[in-house]
Parts: structure tokens; C-alpha cells; sequence
């Protein structure tokens, strides 16, 4: 299961703040178009 960001369509494995995201499995999420975040903040890991 991944968090899609809800603008940047963008999907990471953990966050901080779930409410940006919506939670999905990776294949919802790569069927929708999504792509992995590739660098991590403070508020979410690849």
C-alpha cells in the first residue's frame, strides 16, 4: 500500500500528514498514472 499525493500525483510509502493522500495499493496506484516520489522530505519517504 502506498500514499498518492493528491496534486503532484506522486506516490511514497510513508508520510506524516495521511490526509494529503490517498491511500491505495501500488497497483491502484500505478494504474492511475502515478509515479514514485523520488526524494523524500520531512513530510514523506519514497
Amino acid at each position: 500500500m502506498v500514499f498518492v499525493n493528491k496534486s503532484s500525483n506522486k506516490y511514497y510509502r510513508q508520510v506524516t500528514i495521511p490526509e494529503n493522500y490517498n491511500y491505495m495499493s501500488q497497483n491502484d496506484a500505478n494504474a492511475s498514472g502515478a509515479v514514485q516520489g523520488q526524494r523524500g522530505n520531512g513530510s514523506a519517504r519514497p
